[in-house]
């Protein structure tokens, strides 16, 4: 089973294959005067507008939304072609298991897309 891995430029912070956005245990200093610690835990997830997982990282004071699946394709999946897009393969927009993501272009992604929707269409 892979472990949960570091998430670059975001220092703090693990992802694990399943998903999950960890924070870590560590100690931070404040903005305005003295340290403060923070406690290990599994982060929040909210979805966007089109329905993606989203979490909220913080580095140096300055909070940035990222997309859990980006984070989980970055640290477990190999981009030897340099893809821009990544595919959830069941066409389930939030189940960020790397077993269930991969690489792909603008147009695999569209027409994968595509051939979802329209199975989805048939079944109802």
């Amino acid at each position: 089973m892979l472990e949960a891995r570091k998430i670059k430029g975001y220092k703090g912070y693990l992802v694990s294959p399943e998903g999950e956005v960890i924070s870590v245990a560590r100690t931070i200093k404040h903005k305005h005067n003295g340290f403060y610690r923070i406690r290990s835990r599994i982060l929040k997830k909210n979805n966007n507008t089109h329905g993606y997982h989203k979490v909220n990282l913080s580095v140096e004071n300055k909070v940035s939304q990222l997309l859990v699946h980006r984070l989980v394709a970055k640290a477990f999946i190999p981009n030897p072609k340099n893809k821009p897009e990544i595919n959830h393969k069941n066409g389930v927009r939030n189940d960020n298991r790397v077993e269930n993501l991969e690489w792909v272009t603008r147009w695999e992604n569209e027409r994968h897309a595509r051939m979802t929707w329209g199975k989805n269409l048939s079944c109802s």
